[in-house]
């Protein structure tokens, strides 16, 4: 529901971190062939996170900040 309306509002930032995390859990519970709890999807989220805030830090010290804005 929150990508329907995420879609009918042209919010294109709320709208690809709903399809990123989508896909995440999606890929997780290919590769371990099993329905995932929800402490397991806080878990892909927090790792997500993570992994996006380093992505920032290392652009940020590349001096690209189009793609430190873009990740924060």
């Amino acid at each position: 529901e929150d990508l329907k309306t995420a879609m009918k509002e042209k919010d294109s930032f709320k709208r690809d971190t709903i399809r990123f995390l989508m896909s995440a859990i999606k890929q997780v519970e290919v590769d371990s062939q099993k329905e995932l709890s929800d402490g397991d999807i806080v878990k892909i989220i927090q790792k997500s996170v993570k992994q996006r805030d380093e992505s920032a830090i290392q652009y940020k010290e590349a001096g690209r900040e189009d793609l430190y804005e873009k990740e924060t």
